[in-house]
């Protein structure tokens, strides 16, 4: 992750679970990471509404206990663009970002997180690296 655009990225190791629920329609994914050298937990769904068409996911962690919901929409390959939003714990206030994945393999998925800067403009604040085992 990193805190402002310019600046060396702070890097953790973590781990995620992922599984598919409800009759194999959302996928449930639970991690645990480091975040600033603390603990950090994290618990998203992510799946497909057949009624709006989109992709839809949500996020929640033990930094911020509010949600980010999202929607977007995802190629043939599983590579897919989100925008979402949720009320950061320092200001208070909306946040909206937008995130990226693509798998660079079989195993390998590449997660982007983009939001605004201390600027205002949009900078990458996130990048995780998925490796299947």
């Amino acid at each position: 992750s990193w805190e402002a655009p310019g600046t060396e990225p702070m890097v953790e190791n973590g781990t995620a679970t992922r599984s598919m629920i409800l009759g194999g329609r959302v996928m449930m994914e639970s991690m645990n990471s480091k975040m600033m050298g603390q603990p950090f937990t994290g618990h998203g769904m992510r799946g497909f509404d057949n009624v709006t068409g989109k992709h839809w996911s949500t996020w929640n962690d033990s930094i911020s206990t509010g949600i980010m919901v999202s929607e977007g929409s995802c190629d043939e390959k599983g590579n897919c663009t989100f925008t979402g939003s949720w009320n950061d714990p320092i200001t208070k206030g909306p946040i909206t970002a937008r995130m990226t994945s693509r798998w660079t393999s079989p195993t390998v998925q590449i997660f982007e997180m983009f939001a605004p800067g201390p600027d205002g403009r949009e900078m990458q604040m996130m990048e995780l690296t998925y490796t299947k085992r």
